[in-house]
């Protein structure tokens, strides 16, 4: 029976793969003071809609359950976490640092690198309205990435609140604006001028595409402060903007352009906004994405502000193995650790001493695989051997007499005995 359409099966190596750069992301979060959390895979369908509107059912696995409530498996966790920050941590001390990791779902055509599972790590700073916490938030994605092994990230950022006030003064309001919005987040001057031009003067318009195109250093932000001093909104926005970028060139080789036409394309988003790209994916390069947003009035709170980001951990580990292998390196081949451990008799002492030899071996914190095909000594030693084990733990009869073990080397190919109660000793823990 094959897998459901848009899923993968991941093998062990691949796991591993997964799971390494997954930790460095979690060390990473915990090393900023972020504290994990889990939500569940599936919660009221109502609390998507009322994130992102009806339209968002349709890209939805959406399902009755026998009670007839309407459920639907997350196609994003930062709702999900605002949900339980409504339920469970409101009166918990501000700012409240919180990151996680898991499985999402969107019900959409399959192609290279979107899948319908997928997964994302991600971390939320809520209860800051500060410029110091958007640029924490920003500095944290880019240390998780680096933590994966990816070198050469690229921040684009800008406020989304600019945006629609700037959009504002031009004209361009309620479903229009909703229309213009998909098109300035994906650069199509064109179609945006195309859908504007029986509705916004020809000046305006002018002035919308520059500032929408609007690409750069720090000083891309200050002309447009000069350009719209006429527009009060879009000031005081755009200076939030200046004194984030201002904290952010704090941080060290954390590499930002300014980019004005950033819309991130949710409507919940208020803020700076930003999304991190890692050139050595080519087109599909951008591997995060997030921004400060206001998610209170869904749950009845006043004004909660937060700010926060999602990588797409699947296209991490990708580049991840990329750059690996670019670097010279093999991207599954792991460290030697570990060791097997092989009975010469399968009853009596010599097992009994084998399991507990296992046992010991694992209490030091290290992998023990018990030989469990009676497979000869020899083919046992090559098994592990491409298993990349670093030790062979022997236990034959005179062995186990002695309260001892044979200790051999797989590297080196030395062989010793050790008293049982030495074995983590003689490994080097």
């Amino acid at each position: 029976m094959e897998r459901p359409r848009g899923t993968r099966d991941f093998l062990p190596e691949e796991m591993e793969r997964r799971r390494r750069v997954e930790g460095a992301m979690r060390a990473t979060a915990l090393s900023f003071g972020y504290g994990e959390v889990q939500t569940p895979t599936f919660e009221h369908t109502d609390l998507f809609v009322a994130r992102s509107g009806e339209a968002v059912v349709e890209e939805m696995y959406v399902f009755q359950d026998k009670g007839g409530r309407s459920l639907a498996l997350r196609p994003e966790l930062t709702a999900a976490v605002m949900r339980m920050y409504a339920s469970d941590l409101t009166h918990a001390p501000k700012p409240l640092r919180l990151f996680y990791s898991g499985p999402c779902f969107r019900y959409e055509r399959p192609q290279k690198g979107r899948y319908r599972e997928f997964f994302q790590f991600g971390a939320e700073l809520i209860g800051s309205p500060t410029p110091e916490a958007d640029a924490e938030i920003i500095a944290l994605a880019v240390r998780c990435i680096e933590s994966a092994g990816l070198c050469g990230t690229v921040v684009r950022i800008g406020h989304v609140g600019a945006l629609r006030a700037v959009l504002e003064w031009a004209g361009v309001t309620g479903p229009l604006s909703a229309r213009a919005f998909p098109l300035i987040d994906k650069g199509e001057t064109q179609g945006l001028e195309e859908l504007l031009m029986d509705h916004v003067p020809r000046e305006r318009l002018e002035a919308l595409v520059e500032y929408v195109t609007a690409a750069g250093g720090a000083e891309v932000v200050g002309r447009a402060r000069a350009a719209f001093a006429a527009v009060p909104k879009a000031v005081e926005h755009l200076a939030r903007l200046e004194e984030a970028l201002g904290h952010l060139s704090h941080y060290r080789d954390v590499l930002c352009t300014v980019h004005l036409g950033i819309a991130r394309g949710l409507d919940y988003y208020t803020g700076v906004v930003f999304e991190v790209d890692y050139p050595g994916l080519g087109a599909e390069k951008q591997v995060c994405g997030g921004g400060a947003y206001e998610l209170g009035q869904v749950f009845g709170l006043k004004e909660v502000p937060a700010t926060g980001f999602a990588i797409g951990l699947d296209r991490v580990v990708l580049a991840a193995g990329e750059a690996a292998a670019a670097g010279g390196g093999t991207p599954a081949e792991r460290a030697r650790e570990g060791a097997v451990v092989v009975p010469m008799d399968r009853s009596g002492a010599v097992m009994a001493l084998a399991v507990e030899a296992a046992e010991a071996v694992r209490a030091a914190g290290l992998r023990a695989e018990l030989e469990v095909l009676r497979r000869p000594v020899g083919k046992a030693l090559k098994a592990a051997d491409e298993q990349r084990l670093r030790w062979a733990v022997i236990v034959g009869t005179d062995e186990a007499a002695r309260g001892e073990v044979a200790l051999k080397d797989l590297v080196s190919g030395e062989q010793r005995r050790v008293p049982l109660g030495d074995i983590a000793a003689a490994m080097g823990r």
